[in-house]
Order: structure tokens, then C-alpha cells, then sequence
């Protein structure tokens, strides 16, 4: 009896010496959790962006965050604006591959597993149809302080990475174009119309008609009285 009690004890004590050594790996694991945002153009998809993973650092025995120093920084970004500002001018100096790559599913969602702790950029493939997206920087694993409480060592981040949505080529468009000012004929308004618009001179031209068909009777007439008189007088015309 004592022979299988201490035949089970041996078995349970290795077993809790492998399994506290494969539980502490599998807790240093790093995951990266990456969301995109929904850019509200109809022209953008989520589904399909790859993202490209490059170690630039490391972490070093005090959990502080360090960059390769052959990328030219000795102290680690502070804020989120120094962050995007190193992240965009490695990313223009990159000459190792990248470790890791994956993409997105058709929630703009995905997951990169890292099996190391140090310093990452992040790289989204240009040729995508979701949008512009900038490259970010995180380090795992890593702390959190809320209301002066610290949390940590932390091996999972969320991140939505900046983006916009892409700029129109020449000739492209999100809808159909309809001109600010249509080339259409202007159209005279009121007193200016063709038919409103009376010929200089037109009244004028028919009254002096009239009155000199007036005077040639009159003087017709005039003439003629003045024949038929002197006939009658004998004097002839």
C-alpha cells in the first residue's frame, strides 16, 4: 500500500514540475490584437489586410522597452505622437524580413501570436483596399497604470491602427459627378425677351409714313383746286 502511495506521489509531483514550466511559456506568449476602423467609405475593404511584423527591440532585465540602436534611438518614445513619429522613419530604414505576417478577416480583425518579448513594428501591405494605414509601434510585454494602480506584466495589447481612407485617382470618384455650373444657354427674364423687345424705331418709322401720304393729298388737292379755279376764271392752269 505504501509502495502505490508513493508511486502516485512521484507521479503527481512530476507532473506538476512539467506543467508549471509549459503554463509559465504559454503565459509569456505575446498577442497582438489588431481592429481596424470602419472608414465609412464605400470603396474601403476590411477583409484581406496583411500586416508585416518586425522586431526592432527588445526588453531588456528591468522590463524597460529598448530599440536596435542601429536604428538611431536611445531612449524609447514616451508618448503616443513620438511613437508614430519613429514608427514612420524605421519603417523608411527597414532592411531585416519581417518575423510574422497575417490578415485581416472580413470584420477588419486579426491576431498575430509572438512567441518573444521585445519591441515590434507593425507594417500594413500598401497594396490593400481598405485604406492608408500607418505603421505603430507596441512592446510586450508591458504595464498599465490606472488610478495610480499598476498592472502588469501585460502580453496582450488591442491596438486600431490610424488610418484614412485612399486618396481618388484622376478619373475616380466615390459617386457620379454633376457639374457646379452646367453649360446650359442663359435665358433672358422678363422685359429682355425676344418677344417683349420692341425694333428701335419701329413706331416712329410707321407715324412718318402716315403723315407724308397726308401732305401729298393735301397738296394734290390743294393743286387741283387751284386749276379747276383759274379754269373757271379763264386764266387756265
Amino acid at each position: 500500500m505504501r509502495k502505490k502511495l508513493l508511486l502516485v506521489a512521484t507521479f503527481l509531483l512530476a507532473f506538476m514540475i512539467f506543467l508549471v514550466p509549459i503554463r509559465a511559456v504559454e503565459s509569456e506568449r505575446c498577442i497582438i490584437k489588431i481592429h481596424l476602423e470602419d472608414l465609412q467609405v464605400q470603396s474601403s475593404d476590411m477583409n484581406g489586410v496583411k500586416f508585416y511584423v518586425y522586431k526592432i527591440g527588445e526588453i531588456d532585465k528591468n522590463g524597460d522597452a529598448k530599440i536596435y540602436p542601429k536604428y538611431g534611438y536611445e531612449t524609447y518614445p514616451q508618448n503616443a505622437h513620438e511613437l508614430d513619429l519613429v514608427a514612420k522613419m524605421i519603417s523608411k530604414k527597414l532592411e531585416d524580413k519581417p518575423i510574422l505576417s497575417n490578415s485581416t478577416d472580413a470584420k477588419g480583425e486579426m491576431e498575430l501570436v509572438l512567441d518573444e518579448k521585445g519591441v515590434y513594428l507593425l507594417m500594413a501591405e500598401d497594396d490593400n483596399a481598405y485604406g492608408v494605414i500607418s505603421p505603430f509601434i507596441v512592446h510586450l510585454p508591458y504595464y498599465q497604470t490606472i488610478e495610480d494602480v499598476q498592472y502588469g506584466p501585460l502580453y496582450t495589447v488591442d491596438v486600431e491602427p490610424k488610418a484614412s481612407p485612399k486618396p481618388n485617382t484622376p478619373g475616380e470618384s466615390d459617386g457620379p459627378n454633376t457639374p457646379d455650373n452646367p453649360n446650359t444657354p442663359d435665358t433672358p427674364t422678363g422685359g429682355d425677351t425676344p418677344t417683349d423687345e420692341k425694333t428701335p424705331g419701329k413706331e416712329t418709322q410707321t407715324g412718318d409714313s402716315s403723315n407724308t401720304y397726308l401732305y401729298l393729298l393735301l397738296i394734290v388737292i390743294s393743286g387741283a383746286s387751284m386749276c379747276i379755279w383759274k379754269v373757271k376764271k379763264g386764266r387756265g392752269c
